[in-house]
C-alpha cells in the first residue's frame, strides 16, 4: 500500500504536539524545538517521496501467473530464457536485440549482472 498522506500527516502532527510539550517542559529553547520539527518534517517529506516512487516486491498472493503488476502493465519487459541454452552465466545478454540496451548491460559491474541474471534467468 502506498503512502497515505492524510493519515501520516495527522500522525506527524499529533506526535509533534506531544514532543513540543515534552521539549518545552525539559527547558528547550523554542528555536531549537522549531529546528528539530523542521528536520523531522523534511524527513517526513523525503519518506513520502520515496514511498511514492518505489514499488514493494510482490508476495505470492499478488502475482498473476507469476507476474508482478509491473510486468502486467508493461508486457514488453518480459523475456523467456532457458538457462541450459546459454554457454555461460551471462550469455543471455547476447539475446538482447536492442543494441543500446546491450551496450549498457555490458558496462554493468559483476554484482549488477548477477542480480539481473537471478531475476531474468533464475526467476
Amino acid at each position: 500500500m502506498g503512502f497515505n498522506y492524510g493519515r501520516e500527516k495527522r500522525r506527524f502532527d499529533k506526535e509533534w504536539e506531544q514532543l513540543q510539550k515534552e521539549y518545552a517542559a525539559a527547558g528547550m529553547d523554542e528555536a531549537d524545538i522549531a529546528q528539530m520539527k523542521e528536520f523531522d518534517w523534511k524527513w517526513f517529506c523525503s519518506r513520502r517521496v520515496y514511498d511514492s516512487h518505489n514499488q514493494a516486491l510482490p508476495d505470492e498472493e499478488n502475482m498473476d501467473e507469476g507476474r508482478t503488476v509491473l510486468f502486467r502493465k508493461f508486457p514488453e519487459l518480459l523475456a523467456d530464457f532457458k538457462q541450459q541454452e546459454f554457454s555461460d552465466r551471462y550469455a543471455w545478454m547476447q539475446e538482447i536485440e536492442d543494441r543500446k540496451l546491450y551496450q549498457r548491460l555490458c558496462r554493468l559491474g559483476e554484482k549488477d549482472l548477477e542480480l539481473l541474471t537471478l531475476m531474468v534467468v533464475d526467476g
